[in-house]
């Protein structure tokens, strides 16, 4: 939260945002984190090392550290997402409409797509990823379209490959 500092008194400034995040989500988010790196077993849920950041606004973060991002042109994402169906894992669909699916760092190297990219480690430019917080699942503006939890997290490259291949199919068809 932003401070300002008027008549020499600092005061907290709260932002009114649709997707502002309850303080209690970041509570919880942090304490699955930090009991993850002291090794605490969580018998209830498996986490991932990777979580959605907290906050109300976009996070810029690189890709190919914890996931690579396969970016999609929205029709064949669509597409690809219906034909994926429960298979899919946690998928970002930016404001202008490609959807982003997060994959195993490296498991896509070398696709030769057409209206799909890689975004990673092995490309040659480095690639950043604008990723909503964890709570924002609708527009506008960049959400998360399937959300990051202990059952999706990254997607099948092997099938997501296969999914994005008979997409394009169905939009060459048509």
């Amino acid at each position: 939260m932003p401070l300002t500092r008027k008549s020499g008194i600092r005061r907290k400034v709260r932002h009114s945002v649709p997707w502002q995040v309850r303080p209690e989500e970041c509570r919880s988010q942090f304490s699955r984190h930090q009991q993850e790196r002291r090794g605490e077993p969580n018998v209830r849920i498996k986490f991932h090392r990777w979580t959605p950041p907290c906050g109300h606004e976009l996070t810029v973060l690189p890709a190919g550290r914890w996931w690579d991002a396969v970016r999609a042109t929205e029709p064949v994402g669509e597409r690809a997402l219906r034909l994926l169906g429960a298979d899919s894992g946690a998928v970002i669909q930016d404001r202008y409409g490609p959807l982003y699916w997060l994959v195993r760092p490296g498991a896509a190297d070398g696709w030769d797509v057409r209206d799909v990219r890689v975004l990673g480690l092995s490309t040659t430019t480095a690639s950043y990823i604008g990723v909503p917080p964890g709570h924002r699942t609708t527009s506008p503006g960049t959400h998360w379209r399937i959300a990051v939890g202990p059952d999706r997290y990254l997607t099948d490259a092997a099938r997501l490959r296969g999914a994005l291949l008979a997409a394009l199919g169905e939009e060459v068809g048509r």
